[in-house]
């Protein structure tokens, strides 16, 4: 997962406008806590907060001047990684249905708060 937020970090500091765009709107994708991920599979045991925590990790694995150039991307991600909500989209030939839901409120989930409100603190100092 690392790699591919990697690429889509370097693409939110694109020239064209477009590109930037979609890597902004990819960010949001990754970051977000989606249900169907969240809570798929047998038993509805998912993949939990795993992605956000991956994101997580890559962004404090960041070394000072890597943070502060992306330091844009950092907020959006964060934004979403401190989200208090959850949602999906299902669709078929006849209906679409949106849910939402509020995110647990677990260890994973608190620890994820604050390493991010702590990443945040770090590169407003700086």
């Amino acid at each position: 997962m690392s790699e591919i937020i990697e690429i889509i970090v370097s693409y939110s500091k694109n020239d064209d406008d477009t590109v930037r765009k979609q890597a902004d709107q990819s960010l949001e994708h990754c970051a977000e806590y989606n249900i169907d991920i969240y809570f798929s599979g047998k038993n509805q045991a998912g993949f939990g907060p795993a992605p956000q925590i991956s994101i997580l990790a890559w962004l404090e694995a960041l070394d000072t001047a890597a943070q502060q150039r992306n330091s844009s991307a950092i907020v959006a991600l964060c934004e979403h990684l401190l989200s208090p909500t959850m949602g999906s989209t299902t669709w078929d030939y006849k209906t679409v249905t949106w849910s939402t839901a509020s995110i647990p409120a677990t260890d994973a989930i608190k620890d994820i708060r604050r390493r991010s409100l702590h990443l945040l603190k770090g590169l407003s100092a700086r």
